[in-house]
């Protein structure tokens, strides 16, 4: 036994209440873009499961949160924080269930893939790429074109540009103003760093 063991030794104090209260705001507002971005997406990682498997972490934020304000002290001020957040919570564990439901057939089965990549096309500066997406056997196939620029190794900025449904694939014509056209009807311009 060393010298510096001690069996009494006091443990480090709990956090107090604020502390408690930025970290559990800190992990909300970290939910809260996570999910604007699964909506409108702004980041992506290049390897599609990757980023199904963040959004799985990120769905279960609320219940981090919850567990944090379990320590507050003042009572009225925890349970109305627990039961603001109790509902983003259910809703997190049942979306990260179906979430690791989906990503474990797709690993078992490559070709039940909800989201692939059908082309992409190397501008100058970005790519365009065409991805088809699934919706289960009571959707048809969409398809989703983006513009994407990786910014750091494995990650990349990116802008939905253009959707169709019911569609299989997209024809992709450059124009040489610094537009793209879809299916010979819609136009979007390419910004050199996607957003700008």
């Amino acid at each position: 036994m060393t010298a510096d063991f001690h069996p009494m030794q006091p443990q480090s104090p709990a956090p107090t209440d604020r502390s408690c209260i930025a970290r559990s705001t800190g992990l909300v507002l970290i939910f809260g873009i996570a999910w604007w971005n699964w909506r409108e997406p702004m980041l992506r990682f290049s390897w599609i499961p990757l980023n199904d498997l963040a959004f799985m972490v990120v769905l279960l934020l609320p219940v981090v949160s919850m567990r944090l304000l379990w320590r507050v002290s003042n009572r009225p001020l925890r349970w109305t924080a627990l039961a603001i957040l109790a509902l983003p919570a259910l809703a997190g564990i049942l979306l990260s269930l179906l979430t690791a439901f989906s990503l474990v057939m797709e690993f078992i089965d490559e070709d039940n893939s909800t989201f692939e990549t059908v082309r992409r096309v190397r501008t100058e500066h970005h790519d365009v790429a065409v991805y088809n997406w699934h919706g289960g056997a009571t959707a048809s196939s969409g398809v989703v074109v983006r513009h994407e620029l990786e910014f750091m190794p494995g990650i990349r900025l990116v802008r939905d540009i253009y959707h169709a449904y019911p569609a299989n694939d997209v024809r992709l014509d450059f124009l040489p103003n610094g537009q793209a056209m879809f299916d010979e009807r819609e136009t979007v311009s390419l910004r050199r760093h996607v957003w700008f």
